[in-house]
């Protein structure tokens, strides 16, 4: 396996995370910490890096036939997620997964690390920093990215998860669901 040097991005978001607990395989176990990076079109210097080293990079390690392997960076009008459906937010993205076998760190703008749900979430905005590795298996090779750490660095509407229950119930009556005595 071959890698390349660490760069650092401009802002991105952060979306489909696994960065404060381990995501699970299909066999329940232990897969590593992950997310989605968000890459705004509009930011063709990151863009124009990230295809430089990951192309680099299959050109080194895989030779001629480095135009039939996987590359990291995709274009988000391509997405479709579990369910099949295309969301409107991706337009305007490019992406690419990345990953570690080790916790992240992730810090704030004043190097205070970041551990909580509070703070840690797809939809955040962040500048990451990132390598690319080669991998190779019977069938399937390619270019992956890995994930070193996070500085947030700006709070960004939360794209999935975590609601609250004054948004979500907002402007409706509850008081009509309140238990009375005649309840018991």
């Amino acid at each position: 396996m071959a890698s390349t040097e660490k760069m650092r991005t401009k802002k991105v978001r952060v979306w489909y995370e696994h960065l404060l607990v381990q995501r699970k395989n299909d066999k329940g176990d232990d897969a590593g910490y992950d997310c989605m990076l968000l890459i705004p079109k509009t930011d063709t210097d990151v863009i124009d890096k990230i295809k430089e080293l990951s192309e680099g990079l299959a050109k080194q390690v895989f030779g001629k036939g480095w135009k039939k392997v996987k590359l990291p960076l995709k274009d988000g009008l391509d997405f479709t997620n579990s369910e099949d459906e295309h969301p409107d937010i991706m337009d305007d993205y490019m992406y690419l997964n990345a990953k570690s076998q080790y916790k992240p760190d992730i810090i704030d703008v004043y190097k205070n690390k970041l551990e909580s749900e509070d703070d840690v979430y797809s939809g955040m905005d962040c500048l990451a920093c990132i390598n690319f590795y080669s991998y190779e298996q019977p069938t399937n090779r390619g270019i992956s990215c890995g994930l070193s750490s996070l500085v947030k660095v700006g709070a960004g509407e939360r794209i999935v998860g975590k609601g609250s229950a004054e948004s979500d119930f907002a402007g409706e009556d509850l008081t009509q669901y309140a238990e009375t005595d005649e309840d018991y």
